[in-house]
C-alpha cells in the first residue's frame, strides 16, 4: 500500500507541501549506521544521558528507514505524549466529526411560551463553556419559551461516580485533580481576576471573569511591593477561599479554582444565561434522570472532535483528555463511562496495531500518571496510525508547532521554527516528546522518551533540541 498527502506547515498561513508516502506499517525494519547516528550518541554522551532510562526512535516515513534507535522496546513513562494514542483511539472510533451532544427535555412541546421542567442531560462534552450558552440561548429563543415551570434538573447518569476524579500523586506532594462528569462547564473551573488595591496593605480586589451564583469568594489577598503574586485557592463546598498578595505595580493576574457538584454547576450557569434573556424560572435546580416520558425538546452540539483534539495536541488540556478518556468507554462499551471502561478501549485500540506485550499499560487519557508504560516502538506505531489515516491533516495541524504555538511555542526554535510538529509530555524527571519533522527529503516521525534523568528538565529540552537540529541536516539516498 503506497500512500500520497500533504504535511501541515502553518508559517505564514495554512500552506499545504506535498511528499511521497511509501511508510508501510508492520514492515521489519532495521536502523541505518549513519553519521547521524554517532552524531546523537556524542550529544546523549556529552550530556550523561547515554545510559539509564531513555529511549528514541526516529523514522524517515519516506522510505521506512529506521535513522535513530535507542532502548526502543523499553516501556518507560511516556507523561503527556499519551494523550495521542487517547486523540487518535477517538478519531478511530467516533470519526473525525462527530460532536458531543448536550439535550435538553421538558414533560412536553412549548405551550404558550411555556414548558414543565427542563432536564439537561450530556454525554461528557469537554468543551461546553460560557460561549456555549449563547448558543443555547438562542436555541430557547427560537423555541419560543419565555418560562420554565417547575424545576431545572441534572441528568449525569451517562458517567459513573466511583471514580470521579483521575489524578497524579508525585514525590513532593502535588495533586493533579481532574474531575469528570457528562455534564461540566468551562473545564469544571471558575476563573478570578485579581488586581491590587490602591496602595501597600490594602486588601486586593477581587472578581469572577464569567459572574456565577453559583460560588462566592473570600478575598484574602493583601498588595505588596513585591515583584511577583503570590496566591493560592482553597474551596470550601461553594465558597473559594483566596489567599495571598500581589505587587502594586502590575494590573491584574487570574488565578483558577475547580468546582464542586459539576452538574450543577452547569445546570445553574445554562440558568442564569437564559435569564438575562428574560426567560423566568422560580424553581430548584437538582440532580435527576430524565423520566421516560420527558421530550426531547432541542440539543446542543459541540465542534467536531477533529477541532477538540488541538486542545489536547497544542496545549496538553489533561481536563479534556480525561473526558473523551471516559466518554470514549462509553461509546463504545455502553453507559455509564468509567474509568475502567476508557482504560480497556485503549487497549483495544492498541491491540489493534498489535501492541499487545505484557506491561503495556495506559491508566487514563491525560498521561498523568506514572504508572502507564509505553515503549518509543508503540509510540512508533501509533504515530505512522495517524499518519496513514484518512484525517492525517487535522491530526498534525492538531499539534504544536515549534515556535509557532502551543506546549513548543518557546522550547523549540531556531531551524526548527515551523519544522516540528509535536506533543510535549512532562512529568516529575519525566521528559518526552514525539511527532514529526517537516524534512526536505520527506517527513520523519520520532519519539523521545526520558525517565528518571540527571540534571534539569532545561537541560532535556536543550538535548531535544540539539538532536531535531540534527536530524534536519541529515542528507540520505532514498530507497526506491
Amino acid at each position: 500500500m503506497s500512500l500520497s498527502g500533504s504535511f501541515p506547515n502553518i508559517v505564514g498561513g495554512f500552506k499545504r507541501v506535498y511528499f511521497p508516502a511509501l511508510f508501510l506499517l508492520g514492515l521489519p525494519l532495521t536502523a541505518l549506521a549513519t553519521p547521524l547516528s554517532g552524531r546523537i550518541d556524542e550529544i546523549l554522551k556529552k550530556h550523561h544521558l547515554d545510559r539509564g532510562k531513555i529511549a528514541l526512535k526516529i523514522v524517515h516515513l519516506a522510505d521506512g528507514a529506521i535513522w535513530y534507535d535507542k532502548n526502543s522496546e523499553l516501556l518507560l513513562s511516556p507523561a503527556s505524549v499519551a494523550k495521542l494514542t487517547t486523540a487518535q483511539a477517538a478519531m478511530k472510533i467516533l470519526r473525525p466529526d462527530f460532536s458531543f451532544k448536550t439535550e435538553f427535555y421538558s414533560q412536553g412541546e412549548p405551550a404558550a411560551g411555556v414548558i414543565q421542567n427542563l432536564w439537561i442531560k450530556g454525554y461528557g462534552d469537554p468543551f461546553f463553556v460560557t460561549e456555549s450558552l449563547d448558543v443555547v440561548v438562542k436555541g430557547f429563543q427560537n423555541l419560543g419559551i419565555r418560562e420554565i415551570q417547575g424545576n431545572i434538573y441534572a441528568d449525569e447518569t451517562f458517567y459513573d461516580h466511583e471514580h470521579p476524579f483521575t489524578y497524579l500523586s508525585d514525590d513532593r506532594g502535588k495533586n493533579y485533580l481532574i474531575e469528570t462528569g457528562p455534564l461540566v462547564f468551562n473545564f469544571n473551573t471558575v476563573e478570578m481576576i485579581v488586581q491590587p488595591g490602591g496602595q501597600v496593605g490594602k486588601p486586593a480586589l477581587l472578581s469572577l471573569k464569567h459572574p456565577t451564583r453559583y460560588v462566592s469568594l473570600q478575598n484574602r489577598v493583601k498588595t505588596k511591593g513585591r515583584r511577583q503574586p503570590v496566591i493560592s485557592t482553597e474551596r470550601r463546598g461553594d465558597v473559594v477561599v483566596v489567599r495571598g498578595t500581589i505587587p502594586i505595580k502590575i494590573r491584574e493576574t487570574s488565578i483558577r479554582e475547580m468546582v464542586s457538584e459539576p452538574a450543577l454547576f452547569l445546570a445553574t450557569s445554562v440558568w442564569e444565561a437564559l435569564q438575562l434573556t428574560g426567560i423566568t424560572f422560580q424553581g430548584k435546580i437538582v440532580r435527576e434522570a430524565i423520566p421516560p416520558e420527558a421530550k426531547l425538546i432541542w440539543t446542543y452540539h459541540s465542534p467536531p472532535l477533529k477541532e477538540l483534539i488541538s486542545s489536547l495536541g497544542k496545549f496538553s488540556n489533561n481536563f479534556s483528555a480525561e473526558q473523551i478518556f471516559k466518554s470514549l468507554g462509553a461509546f463504545q462499551l455502553g453507559p455509564p463511562a468509567t474509568m475502567k471502561k476508557g482504560q480497556e478501549v485503549l487497549q483495544r485500540y492498541l491491540a489493534s496495531l498489535g501492541i499487545t506485550e505484557p506491561g503495556v499499560y495506559l491508566e487514563n487519557g491525560s498521561g498523568l500518571s506514572k504508572s502507564s508504560r509505553l515503549s518509543a516502538n508503540h509510540l512508533m506505531k501509533v504515530l505512522s496510525d495517524i499518519y496513514d489515516s484518512p484525517w492525517r491533516d487535522d491530526f498534525i495541524s492538531s499539534l504544536s508547532v515549534a515556535g509557532v504555538d502551543g506546549t513548543i511555542e518557546r522550547k523549540l526554535g531556531g531551524a526548527l521554527r515551523g519544522r516540528v510538529f509535536a506533543k510535549t509530555g512532562s512529568l516529575r524527571k519525566v521528559s518526552t516528546l514525539a511527532g514529526y519533522i517537516n524534512h526536505t527529503q520527506g517527513p520523519v516521525a520520532f519519539v523521545f522518551l526520558f525517565n528518571d534523568y540527571p540534571g534539569s528538565k532545561e537541560k532535556i529540552n536543550r538535548v531535544m533540541q540539539r538532536i531535531l537540529e540534527e536530524v534536519l541536516k541529515e542528507t540520505v539516498e532514498m530507497k526506491g
